[in-house]
């Protein structure tokens, strides 16, 4: 086996000079800096994470991708005037659970952020523009994490997923930024949320089951 690291002590076992030497590839690169072009800070490969299914530039690179993203969004901004609640709560979500579902959890992530982003600037920012800009970012990884439930465990795990993470880790994590509820805004938005993340994640799902019933995958 090649060494690939050689290092010389002084004292009693203390560091003094450390070398790398190539390897048989002859790069003279150590594990870890071969391991980080590889591989992203959170241990997914870079690789897998931009071109890989569902990855973004192949998100992107499509153009019939492009155009379902507008379609989606567009159908965000539209249930965005369908209220089910006080507030901002709307059916809103529901073109983005149709996107985590469908198209993975990059599209879940762009149209649930995004689909926040536009109900409250409908209802005028109530709860301040700062406040629904990190809406947006936790309904993002709402999508995220709904998108890659259903890519590992199917549909019904996946909607089970968002209603969970709309409903609950969501406000939770909101409820302790600055806001005029404080930490009150869980227990003021947990239990509608958790009903029109519900109603949104059931709709998305007949969606999708009747998309897929015509022959559209993501």
């Amino acid at each position: 086996m090649p060494l690939e690291h050689l290092t010389t002590t002084s004292g009693i076992g203390a560091p003094k000079h450390r070398c790398t030497v190539a390897c048989r590839t002859g790069t003279g690169e150590s594990r870890a800096q071969r391991g980080a072009a590889e591989y992203g800070h959170n241990g997914v490969p870079t690789k897998r994470l931009l071109l890989g299914r569902g990855g973004l530039l192949v998100l992107l690179a499509r153009t019939n991708t492009l155009v379902r993203l507008g379609i989606l969004l567009a159908l965000s901004v539209l249930g965005a005037y369908i209220k089910l609640g006080p507030s901002s709560i709307a059916f809103d979500a529901m073109a983005g659970f149709v996107a985590a579902l469908l198209m993975g959890p990059a599209a879940g992530a762009l149209i649930c952020g995004l689909g926040h982003v536009a109900v409250a600037a409908v209802t005028g920012f109530p709860l301040t523009l700062p406040f629904h800009l990190a809406s947006a970012a936790a309904m993002a990884g709402v999508g995220c994490l709904g998108g890659l439930a259903a890519r590992r465990f199917g549909l019904v795990a996946g909607a089970a997923v968002l209603v969970v993470a709309n409903g609950i880790l969501a406000p939770a994590l909101l409820a302790l930024l600055p806001n005029p509820l404080g930490l009150g805004l869980f227990a003021a938005l947990a239990l509608p949320l958790t009903v029109a993340a519900g109603a949104n994640a059931a709709v998305a799902l007949l969606v999708v089951l009747g998309l897929r019933r015509a022959g559209v995958e993501g």
